[in-house]
């Protein structure tokens, strides 16, 4: 007989959001570990690193609007300060511990756990793959995104360090 139809589940936006969270913090955790295994570390961590700039720098706009910002005009640089807020608030929907420091026109943001890659083996370029997303939202605001400390490498955080390119 003909397919039968499924009912479809009746979620209010909120759970839809988490559930869409959810799934795509799934996915970047399953694909991490893969494209180290499959291109190796070293080409692994470019090739996501590239991927991850491109996929932040196309959706800039949109991420920047979702978080209650307001999207930089081309060509002028953004405010660390309000990117150092924005880059915390999406560490902290992970549930990291991440604070955010100003010092002059420079913002730092410290992220003392890493939820994503609990209990994942990860080389050391699982984490340049992983920053590229940051890196194309910093790009698209004129911003240097300067990695100061790495968890993974044994520091008690990772530190990025926000300022204007000259």
């Amino acid at each position: 007989g003909p397919p039968a139809d499924l009912p479809l589940p009746e979620w209010d936006p909120r759970r839809l959001a988490k559930v869409e969270r959810n799934y795509a913090v799934a996915y970047v955790r399953s694909i991490l570990p893969e494209l180290c295994a499959v291109l190796g570390p070293a080409d692994a961590g470019f090739v996501g690193r590239v991927a991850g700039r491109q996929v932040a720098m196309q959706y800039h706009a949109t991420i920047t609007s979702l978080l209650g910002g307001d999207v930089p005009d081309p060509g002028h640089p953004g405010d660390p300060a309000a990117f150092a807020q924005r880059l915390a608030r999406l560490l902290r929907a992970h549930g990291d511990d991440v604070t955010v420091s100003t010092d002059g026109g420079r913002a730092v943001v410290r992220q003392r756990t890493w939820r994503l890659a609990d209990g994942l083996s990860l080389p050391d370029e699982g984490f340049e793959a992983w920053n590229g997303l940051w890196e194309g939202l910093a790009a698209m605001e004129d911003l240097r995104l300067v990695v100061v400390d790495r968890r993974d490498l044994g520091d008690d955080t990772f530190t990025w360090e926000i300022r204007p390119r000259r």
